[in-house]
């Protein structure tokens, strides 16, 4: 599976500890120049994009117009583009608005959906996925969003 990964994916599973996940999950790795200009911390997640990624460019008209259209900042747009342009499988964002906005046109992952992906794939079993949400939880991530899903666990 390829996927395009937006900015903050790559803070959240990093600041969780859990960046090899993308790497169990995903056989290539997509981001975008402007994601690699907005990621500038934690260094983990700046080395891994670096080490792991393919940085696709976009063509910066076609940019400022979608930014627009979708109302979405530049590296989201981006994003959007690289998975059109890669017929790649899916888009990871930790962004909410980003789903209800290009959810309808492409497929959108949410930082908390990677463990149904890694639950369907065998990489993690439902004690992992829980601990996974345990982890994001901590972090305060979407706290709703997150307690919903461990209610499932429960």
């Amino acid at each position: 599976m390829r996927v395009v990964v937006d900015t903050s994916p790559y803070i959240i599973l990093c600041k969780i500890d859990r960046l090899r996940l993308l790497q169990q999950l995903y056989d290539v790795i997509y981001s975008t120049g402007g994601v690699k200009q907005e990621l500038l911390f934690p260094e983990k997640a700046v080395n891994f994009l670096n080490d792991n990624c393919t940085i696709i460019d976009v063509d910066d008209v076609e940019r400022c117009r979608l930014s627009s259209e979708l109302n979405l900042d530049g590296a989201e747009v981006e994003v959007f583009m690289a998975y059109l342009q890669l017929h790649a499988d899916e888009m990871l964002f930790a962004n909410k608005r980003a789903k209800q906005r290009i959810g309808k046109s492409g497929n959108v992952r949410d930082v908390i959906e990677l463990k149904d992906l890694a639950e369907e794939s065998g990489v993690y079993t439902r004690r992992d996925s829980k601990e996974f949400l345990e982890a994001l939880k901590a972090l305060g991530y979407r706290q709703k969003a997150v307690e919903k899903e461990l209610d499932a666990y429960r």
